[in-house]
């Protein structure tokens, strides 16, 4: 599984629509096997969401996502889940855990 985050300096930004970078997850199982800090080079969401969808993204763990980006994510096959914020590496982390509970139960 392939997660991204909008990044700014170590912590989520608020809007995917005006992210420069993605901080890159590469997930097997409940191990981060690989991660990547990547600029994007494009703007507005249909370039992010080309962006995203060319690197194989399946979630994005994102603050905020206007009514557009929601339906472009969906439209690409990439799931997202809204409000989170903080830090990269605690949000990853913390999706880690809520996935393995999920199966667990």
């Amino acid at each position: 599984m392939i997660v991204a985050l909008p990044y700014e300096s170590g912590e989520i930004i608020r809007d995917i629509e005006n992210a420069e970078r993605f901080m890159i997850y590469e997930l097997e199982g409940n191990l981060i096997q690989k991660e990547d800090l990547a600029k994007t080079h494009c703007e507005g969401i249909t370039a992010i969401t080309n962006f995203l969808k060319n690197r194989k993204v399946d979630v994005v763990l994102c603050n905020t996502a206007s009514v557009s980006a929601q339906s472009e994510l969906r439209n690409a096959g990439i799931d997202f889940e809204l409000g989170i914020s903080g830090d990269t590496d605690e949000a990853i982390s913390s999706f880690i855990s809520q996935k393995q509970q999920k199966l667990c139960s």
